[in-house]
């Protein structure tokens, strides 16, 4: 397991808030109730494992995937932190994380909204097929705009903040609870793209996860506050 950034502030912190001291322009003491935001990617499929494009491809999670989000069930439990409220996409491969994750399953709803972004022509390809069938500086140059450029037939990450907005208005944006989003790898990014307003490619790039990554950041100030790879 590896964990990055400034996580290992959170065993300091209560299993429901983080509660910061500030100083108020009156120079009082106040204390100020911070909520997280667990972002988790789904476990890997075989989609994952061979390189093809899932899109909005329903497919299960494969053995590893599986064992992946219970080592996520695992790191919650390690923290002490009860798994809070959780939002999944409704695709199989996110719906069957959360439901290994978060162990109450009146506390999952799935939301239509957080569906994977839209790959148009290429759901279901394999990545190798793409650079021959395109050539392989134009395929990376796609590549590396990371979702800036739709597919053929396809959304762009900008396509999936659109329809994100409402979603991060009602539950993201100003929340007064923890919150824990089981999605996938384009909306994850267009989360953090709407948390930060920050799309260039380069902080696409930074704002992608690996399968059963969690992210977790402070919703008050829309900063990460670490990374925890459970392998």
């Amino acid at each position: 397991m590896i964990i990055r950034g400034a996580l290992p502030l959170r065993s300091r912190w209560s299993a429901a808030v983080c509660v910061l001291y500030i100083t108020s322009p009156a120079n009082t003491p106040k204390f100020l109730t911070v909520s997280l935001l667990y972002l988790v990617r789904h476990g890997e499929t075989d989609y994952n494992k061979f390189r093809r494009w899932q899109g909005r491809v329903d497919i299960s999670l494969n053995d590893r995937g599986i064992q992946q989000a219970q080592q996520v069930k695992m790191w919650f439990q390690e923290q002490g932190i009860e798994v809070p409220r959780t939002y999944a996409s409704p695709l199989r491969r996110a719906v069957e994380t959360a439901h290994i994750v978060q162990t109450d399953r009146s506390q999952i709803v799935v939301d239509k909204r957080l569906i994977e972004i839209d790959m148009g022509e290429y759901d279901g390809r394999y990545e190798d097929e793409l650079v021959k069938e395109v050539g392989v500086e134009r395929y990376e140059r796609w590549r590396g705009e990371n979702f800036a450029v739709a597919a053929p037939g396809g959304e762009s990450i900008f396509d999936v903040m659109q329809r994100l907005k409402g979603f991060a208005g009602e539950f993201v944006t100003g929340a007064l609870k923890d919150l824990c989003i089981v999605a996938h790898q384009g909306v994850l990014v267009a989360i953090k793209s709407l948390l930060t307003e920050c799309s260039n490619p380069q902080a696409l790039g930074e704002f992608r996860q690996k399968n059963s990554e969690i992210d977790i950041w402070n919703m008050l100030e829309k900063q990460r506050v670490g990374t925890v790879d459970v392998g």
